[in-house]
């Protein structure tokens, strides 16, 4: 059985997001597809709003563990990077930590980051 505080709230979702899509105009990405630094805010890919909207589905049904299987330049994981960095600052007291598959992956990430 699932515990109130698990679930979250409609209102809630949709306050969650919108601060999401707003810290997005605040990050920036060297993008290969647009040959230079990006505003992640102002380029969201249907993938990644698909992936936003699959997260916050789950947490208004009280799932808090998402795994996704996608193909490659989805954008999918950049995105996941800058949910992560924002989960990780509205939430006090969370720590995290990143997790590659390669020593490559790892610095792009931290350069990303």
């Amino acid at each position: 059985m699932l515990d109130d505080s698990e679930v979250w709230t409609h209102e809630k979702v949709v306050a969650f997001k919108a601060e999401f899509l707003a810290f997005l105009k605040s990050c920036k990405i060297h993008s290969k597809e647009t040959g230079g630094f990006t505003v992640l805010g102002d380029q969201i890919w249907g993938s990644q709003l698909r992936m936003l909207d699959i997260i916050f589905e789950g947490l208004e049904d009280g799932i808090h563990d998402f795994k996704f299987l996608k193909s490659r330049q989805l954008g999918c994981s950049t995105f996941a990077r800058a949910f992560a960095i924002f989960w990780l600052g509205v939430h006090d007291g969370l720590q995290g930590g990143l997790v590659l598959d390669s020593d490559s992956n790892k610095e792009a990430a931290r350069r990303e980051i």
